[in-house]
């Protein structure tokens, strides 16, 4: 079991970087499909990037804490992760969307739960794949 190897705070940062160098890269590709990325769109690279990470420090430490004691959760707290991730997406672009005036009229910020989705589903399985080999290694 990963709890015999590391502890809550010994694992949260690695954890947590290999959360965000999986999702991250998942979030730009599913704005930029989007259009929600560009020099005109909703989201620029920077504010971008901060948005994924914001996100995760949002919803990760409440994650590692509570799957590492009660692992059979791991799917409904995922799914209130894809929740309050979308949420917050969707405010921001729906904000910033409004200020522009330049968000495509078939993205809206609806489309943040389904990015959401995708990216944490990403997460979980490469990361579950990732530690798995880590740990067979030990």
């Amino acid at each position: 079991m990963v709890e015999a190897v590391l502890s809550w705070a010994d694992g949260l940062l690695p954890a947590f970087a290999l959360t965000c160098a999986i999702e991250i890269p998942g979030y730009l590709l599913g704005w930029a499909t989007l259009g929600w990325l560009g020099r005109r769109a909703p989201l620029r690279m920077p504010v971008a990037v901060l948005l994924a990470i914001l996100v995760n420090l949002a919803t990760h430490p409440l994650l590692w804490l509570t799957v590492g004691q009660l692992p059979w959760l791991v799917i409904p707290l995922e799914l209130l992760a894809v929740g309050i991730e979308g949420l917050i997406v969707a405010l921001v672009v729906r904000r910033r969307s409004a200020d522009l005036g330049s968000a495509p009229p078939w993205a809206g910020p609806v489309w943040a739960w389904p990015v959401a989705l995708g990216v944490n589903a990403l997460s979980v399985l490469a990361g579950s794949a990732l530690l798995s080999l880590i740990m067979d290694r030990l």
